[in-house]
């Protein structure tokens, strides 16, 4: 009897039993690379993988956890009627305003957080978060950030200044000078930055209610941000601001207690 290549029994045996062994000995040896594959990278994870800073020595890691958050937050619980009657925000809340809706828009492509608050009154503004992608652009410095977003959305700057950690920059929307527009930017740069758009406010008489309102979208994004650097880096807002060479912002930390 014949079998395998025409070879005779006891050869064929001797033959297969060589072929099982080459089979298992290629499939252990593929487990053990993949182990060691899975092993590195785990390993490198926490010491290779950085928020963004600019240039060409940002990286791009946390783009997608820092924009998946955004993503599933809920407006009403950054911004409500509560917050509307703070102690903590007298201007807001000497104005008298109360939210009769609250809503969280659909998103778009690089926006993966809008909020809309509309006011009794008529009044109302949008806060929306603008991302990144890993093939987004990154600026080689803060200020190349700030003109290039501050100049093709500001019309009229009316007041700028750093709040926390984070700068702002309040003026006109250069489409509309009736619409007031606030841009927001974190300097560890894991988003673009951030904006709220206001209808129906005078845009030279409300910069101060503008700092207050901007103040809790401020800590919202700080936390934010915060919690994506806890889970996803194993470090802390307050090291990756050493990192990145904003140490001097280290003593506003106190402005989130």
């Amino acid at each position: 009897m014949y079998l395998f290549f025409n070879l005779p029994m006891k050869k064929s045996i001797k033959y297969l039993n060589l072929l099982l062994i080459i089979i298992i000995a290629a499939g252990l040896l593929f487990i053990v690379i993949r182990l060691a594959s899975i092993v590195t990278t785990q390993n490198q994870s926490a010491k290779d993988a950085q928020a963004s800073g600019f240039g060409a020595n940002a990286t791009k890691d946390l783009f997608a956890p820092a924009a998946e958050l955004f993503s599933n937050s809920l407006c009403e619980d950054i911004f409500n009627n509560e917050t509307l009657q703070s102690d903590k925000l007298p201007m807001l809340k000497a104005e008298n305003l109360t939210l009769t809706t609250v809503s969280n828009l659909e998103s778009q492509d690089y926006q993966p957080l809008i909020c809309e608050y509309k006011f009794e009154d008529g009044r109302s503004f949008t806060f929306t978060v603008h991302s990144y992608d890993v093939n987004s652009p990154i600026d080689d410095s803060q200020t190349a950030l700030f003109d290039r977003v501050n100049g093709n959305t500001l019309g009229d700057t009316i007041d700028s200044d750093t709040m926390g950690i984070m700068s702002y920059f309040y003026g006109t929307d250069i489409v509309d000078a009736s619409v007031c527009r606030t841009n927001i930017y974190h300097p560890i740069n894991d988003f673009e930055y951030a904006d709220i758009l206001y209808k129906g406010f005078d845009c030279n008489s409300t910069y101060n209610l503008n700092r207050e309102i901007s103040g809790v979208f401020n800590k919202y994004m700080f936390n934010a941000m915060e919690f994506v650097y806890g889970n996803f880096e194993n470090t802390t807002t307050a090291d990756l601001l050493d990192k990145w060479g904003f140490s001097n912002l280290k003593t506003n930390l106190n402005f989130y207690e």
